[in-house]
């Protein structure tokens, strides 16, 4: 996982040599158009319980030609046509939730274990925690095998609000799945996405594989989408780790995003904002001081001016020119007075044991950290393991079966480690075997909770101090927009048969380079390149 920016960025060169030496031939029927983003959910209607499958036309660059052609004649891109093929997709509505499975092509059989364990996940959550607003959610299955095998599960970033306690002028960014739950006025008249989060899971792997650890991987980036994830990183993790001299917090970019239907790498992308601190990071304080709420001084970070920046990210840029906008983008913080304080969440961030979430009830539930060192999308989006020094040790299963109880507890579910050899409920058997909330620990949930989420059945639900029940108002002052750009880039691949450069040695068909592109573009920014 270390390498996973440097392999995405080899794999971005890679497609931008494919897209070249294509594009003379690529369909050029829908020249001079843009797209415009839009997407509807199309499983509005469905009652609970239902499983559906369905089909969706979609268009895929292919070879026309036959299983009896000359296989040898594959690779060679003169006459390449659009077709049309199905993509088989399947969903999951339980009570409150809606969930969307795109599937790949000719890999219905783990498509289906997915549908059962995502729907085992979703039921577990309905019955620990309230529902008001059901939850809308997309789960792309692909084969990362040639862009981040390391890769288990993605979050891409979600539909945001913008939220401020009724009386304060402290501004958050809340997962929309998370803020249609809470109370505030003009909660009627926002136009929500149609998909609260979006996540995509790699299918390079056995399918007993998925059977073991399918769930977990499933159930943990679901935590992330609903709130448990930070909106900021430290900017040296961007993909390049000498982009500044001393390391510093910086709070996310937000993109605008169009798709140039003239020509194959017509991806524009702009970037003019940063988004506020997110709800969780809130609640961050130093595990040796629970009183010091690292972020209080920062609230306002994202007010700093961006310089605009618009280009097509990643398909005309040159690697050295996109360090540049990068580095422009984050230049501003250096005469700001956020950048001396910024400097020190970074150095908390590389300690080990530094960084914990204070709970509604004032208990601190440590966040992941390792020495010397941090790690995009691992470091504190997920609960401590303290025996876990350093990532070195998540590059081999580093306990059997006896040993679980020595290095896991009941929130071993928000844990990052994907090496378990065993499956959720044997793991849950040993360490949280009479848990009251199933496969969440009681730490996960006294994080739900202060983030905002109501238990069921829980004698504090009427207590009117409590996140779920408190005031909140529409940030008005942030004019970021809702949508989920990133579940809309997903969609707009349509098939999703991610093979890269392999797909060539395929005798019917080959990947759709614009759509392959499209879809590595909106990991790779998720993964903050």
């Amino acid at each position: 996982m270390k390498n996973i920016i440097f392999n995405l960025l080899s794999v971005f060169l890679l497609i931008i040599e494919l897209v070249y030496a294509i594009e003379e031939n690529y369909d050029d029927n829908n020249a001079n158009t843009t797209t415009i983003i839009e997407v509807s959910s199309t499983i509005n209607d469905l009652t609970p319980t239902e499983t559906v499958d369905a089909t969706e036309s979609v268009e895929v660059a292919a070879k026309n030609i036959t299983s009896e052609d000359n296989p040898d004649e594959v690779n060679n891109f003169d006459n390449m046509t659009h077709i049309s093929i199905s993509s088989v997709y399947k969903s999951v509505v339980t009570n409150h939730m809606k969930a969307e499975i795109h599937c790949l092509y000719n890999r219905e059989d783990q498509c289906e274990i997915f549908q059962d364990q995502l729907r085992d996940i979703l039921s577990q959550f309905e019955s620990v925690f309230v529902i008001k607003e059901d939850i809308s959610l997309s789960l792309f299955l692909m084969d990362l095998t040639y862009m981040c095998k390391d890769c288990l599960g993605i979050v891409l970033p979600p539909s945001f609000v913008y939220l401020k306690e009724e009386g304060s002028d402290k501004v958050y960014t809340y997962p929309q799945a998370l803020a249609k739950q809470l109370n505030f006025d003009g909660k009627e008249d926002i136009q929500f996405s149609s998909v609260d989060f979006t996540m995509v899971i790699n299918v390079d792997q056995t399918d007993e594989d998925i059977r073991t650890f399918g769930e977990y991987i499933l159930a943990r980036e679901i935590l992330h989408g609903i709130g448990i994830a930070t909106t900021g990183d430290l900017v040296n993790s961007n993909g390049y780790p000498d982009l500044f001299n001393e390391d510093f917090y910086a709070p996310q970019r937000h993109p605008k995003i169009k798709v140039d239907d003239e020509q194959v790498d017509g991806v524009y992308v702009k970037f003019k904002k940063f988004y506020p601190l997110s709800i969780f990071e809130r609640y961050i304080v130093r595990q040796s001081n629970p009183n010091d709420f690292i972020f209080n001084s920062l609230g306002d970070m994202y007010k700093v001016e961006f310089p605009p920046q618009d280009y097509y990210k990643f398909m005309n840029d040159t690697k050295g020119m996109d360090k540049i906008y990068l580095k422009e983008s984050y230049d501003q913080f250096l005469y700001s007075s956020y950048y001396e304080p910024a400097k020190e969440i970074a150095r908390l961030y590389k300690q080990k044991g530094s960084v914990g979430f204070k709970t509604s009830d004032n208990s601190v539930i440590p966040l992941q950290t390792f020495d010397g060192e941090y790690l995009k999308s691992l470091s504190i989006n997920h609960i401590d393991i303290p025996k876990m020094k350093s990532y070195y040790y998540y590059e081999y299963d580093p306990f059997n079966k006896n040993e679980i109880k020595d290095y896991l507890n009941d929130d071993f579910i928000l844990n990052y480690t994907y090496m378990f050899m065993y499956d959720l409920n044997t793991i849950k058997s040993i360490v949280n075997k009479d848990g009251k909330y199933g496969i969440f620990g009681s730490g996960t949930v006294k994080i739900l909770t202060t983030l905002g989420w109501k238990l069921k059945h829980d004698k504090n639900n009427d207590d009117p101090t409590i996140s779920a029940n408190i005031k909140y108002q529409v940030a008005t002052e942030v004019d970021i927009p809702y949508n989920n750009y990133y579940d809309e880039l997903m969609r707009i691949s349509d098939e999703h048969d991610y093979y890269g450069y392999g797909s060539l040695a395929n005798n019917k068909m080959v990947c759709d380079i614009r759509t392959y592109t499209i879809a590595l573009l909106a990991i790779g920014l998720t993964l903050g390149l």
